[in-house]
């Protein structure tokens, strides 16, 4: 019998360790450039993320394709660029994982912003 409850707790580790991990990067990049530089490489690492999540969940990609098959996965995500409802979900799947993560950073205290090496 399938437990949901175990599915949404490990779902939820997932989410919370990704979004902890963008938030490291982001720290280090705010280290390296200027703020604005580092939202901006933020901003597009998530917008692939949501283009990555169609991919995976629509299109069922998995992340050995890159090895396995590079070019078919190359050229059939140029084609999806050009699909409608591609660019529609990559919106919605980028919208919910930005607000995620202006959530963590509103929720995570900046008592660390003084210290020179984060990671």
């Amino acid at each position: 019998m399938v437990r949901y409850s175990e599915f949404f707790m490990v779902a939820l580790a997932g989410i919370s360790t990704g979004l902890y991990s963008l938030y490291v990067a982001h720290q280090v990049l705010n280290g390296l450039t200027s703020k604005l530089i580092a939202w901006i490489i933020v901003s597009a690492s998530i917008v692939l993320s949501g283009f990555g999540l169609y991919l995976g969940r629509f299109i069922r990609f998995n992340s050995w394709d890159i090895f396995t098959h590079p070019f078919y996965l190359a050229r059939k995500s140029f084609h999806e660029l050009q699909n409608p409802l591609a660019m529609k979900i990559t919106l919605v799947f980028t919208l919910v994982v930005m607000v995620l993560y202006i959530s963590i950073l509103i929720l995570i205290p900046n008592r660390y912003a003084s210290v020179k090496n984060v990671a």
